[in-house]
């Protein structure tokens, strides 16, 4: 949780053949949320594409977990702001290709797909071994072995214009590891997409540059940082920027600038109405 790090949280000693964790003092007594705390948890959870995969009952008991521990009258609040603030889906045809795509990779069957290719403005059709899913930045990718390239390769899962599942096995590689696919180089253009721009304050400035790559970021003489992206659809991000409250502040655009100032005031309307 920012400003902190994770070793503020967590430190690791070995004596020996022995390990020895020790948490922070606070991760002694049970979690109490406050009610931006609540709210900004479970809109970040509702913002979470893959609520509409496999892992919506994961992700709704999660939810259920959170109101649990809750007093009786910040549960009533967080309800009543739930209710009134909306935080975008993902549209119906590309959450099935995700459910299609999951289902590929736990039986180990290939698929064949239409896939468009921005850069070379070309549609081609291919045959893919999936070994694994990713959201980066926002955006969902299938990444597996390509028969037409020959070798691995990472697919905008917004690109694939029809997917069919075929009935050829395969093993996913011993060695594949799916986060190393969770960097800046994995972005494929689009004319389409929009850049936005969202400037950090100092307090958490620190936290975010250990963990966005260099290129993406830019300090700025106050200590605060800029980040900036390229998406397909900016308004992803509502639900991931309001955890940061005052800390984030959106330059561009202005549509998902004004769409943050609308969550922004009905959550504190709500919580000055409390």
């Amino acid at each position: 949780m920012p400003p902190y790090l994770p070793d503020d949280y967590v430190s690791v000693r070995v004596e020996g053949d022995r390990v020895f964790l020790e948490f922070a003092e606070q991760f002694r007594r049970p979690v109490h949320l406050n009610f931006e705390e609540a709210v900004s948890l479970k809109l970040a959870l509702r913002s979470l594409p893959a609520r509409v995969a496999a892992k919506a009952e994961t992700l709704a008991a999660l939810e259920e977990k959170i109101a649990d521990i809750l007093p009786t009258g910040t549960r009533d609040e967080v309800a009543k702001a739930e209710s009134r603030i909306q935080v975008s889906a993902l549209p119906k045809g590309l959450a099935a290709k995700i459910r299609e795509l999951e289902g590929a990779l736990r039986d180990k069957v290939e698929v064949e797909m239409e896939y468009f290719t921005a850069s070379r403005d070309e549609m081609t059709r291919r045959r893919v071994r999936p070994y694994g899913i990713v959201n980066h930045m926002g955006e969902w990718y299938v990444v597996g072995h390509c028969l037409l390239r020959d070798r691995e390769l990472p697919f905008r899962v917004d690109r694939i214009k029809s997917l069919r599942r075929l009935e050829a096995k395969f093993d996913v590689p011993p060695g594949f590891n799916i986060a190393k696919y969770r960097r800046a180089e994995m972005y494929i253009p689009s004319p389409r997409d929009e850049e936005v721009k969202i400037r950090f304050s100092p307090e958490i400035a620190r936290w975010l540059r250990e963990r966005m790559p260099p290129k993406l970021v830019s300090e700025q003489a106050d200590g605060s940082l800029i980040l900036t992206l390229r998406v397909s659809r900016p308004d992803w991000m509502v639900g991931w920027l309001l955890q940061y409250a005052e800390h984030a502040d959106v330059l561009s655009p202005p549509s998902l600038r004004k769409r943050m100032q609308e969550a922004c005031r009905e959550v504190a309307g709500l919580y000055g109405a409390g």
